[in-house]
């Protein structure tokens, strides 16, 4: 079964532990307890349905709300080291943001209007598309990361949602706990897609943290996940 607790602590040692690589690194660490059972039912009796089981987990094992991110400008002896991952980069981020209950509802009554929007202009396309998004994550330019409800509604896959354009990023996980895992993998990049998008499984097109461009993200973030294969046990 996967240990929600666990990787949260992986993740907060991760991030604090970049305090050691050169140039300028700002982090921020910052875990609540998880959520209660009755905050989580009355989330579910605003939401007017049941969380998903992984993501439910995620909050009441894990933590009802996280924000622990990491900025890091390299010195000029790295950047080329940073540009064979991201061509276009000078310096790299990642981390959690908001996964609250206050922001999983304002995300999903979001999405709502949205699916409204949509309805009102005679597409019904996006109207069930959007009707069916429950973000989870939250990025400071208005994208989300969320579950896609419409496909599984107890395992749903993980697909990022740009707030400009539906079609900027797609399903991106097979489901919470394998982006999870990847991410994990991944250094907690981004989650920002054109970030994301540097980790693409040539075949699924869903995150692939084997890939050579991973492995040399985690290089130069002096990375050895080999150490603990614990880590990514279900």
């Amino acid at each position: 079964m996967f240990d929600f607790a666990g990787w949260l602590a992986r993740a907060q040692e991760f991030m604090s532990g970049l305090a050691r690589l050169p140039g300028e690194v700002e982090i921020v660490v910052e875990i609540a307890p998880p959520l209660t059972r009755e905050a989580r039912e009355e989330l579910e009796a605003s939401l007017s349905f049941p969380l998903p089981l992984s993501l439910r987990r995620f909050l009441e094992e894990g933590s009802g709300d996280c924000h622990c991110r990491y900025a890091w400008d390299p010195p000029p002896a790295l950047i080329d080291q940073l540009r064979e991952i991201f061509p276009y980069e000078r310096d790299l981020y990642g981390g959690l943001r908001y996964w609250s209950p206050t922001e999983i509802l304002a995300g999903w009554q979001h999405c709502q209007q949205h699916s409204k929007d949509a309805a009102a202009a005679g597409d019904t396309e996006y109207q069930e598309f959007w009707r069916h998004q429950l973000p989870f994550a939250f990025i400071l330019n208005g994208d989300y990361l969320a579950l896609d409800l419409s496909q599984h509604a107890t395992d749903p896959p993980v697909v990022f949602l740009g707030h400009e354009d539906e079609d900027d990023g797609g399903v991106i996980a097979p489901n919470f706990e394998a982006f999870l895992k990847s991410w994990e993998q991944l250094c907690y990049i981004g989650p920002e897609i054109w970030l994301l998008r540097q980790f693409p499984d040539p075949v699924s097109g869903l995150l692939d943290p084997q890939g050579v461009k991973a492995q040399k993200l985690r290089q130069l973030l002096s990375v050895d996940l080999k150490k603990d294969e614990r880590a990514f046990a279900i």
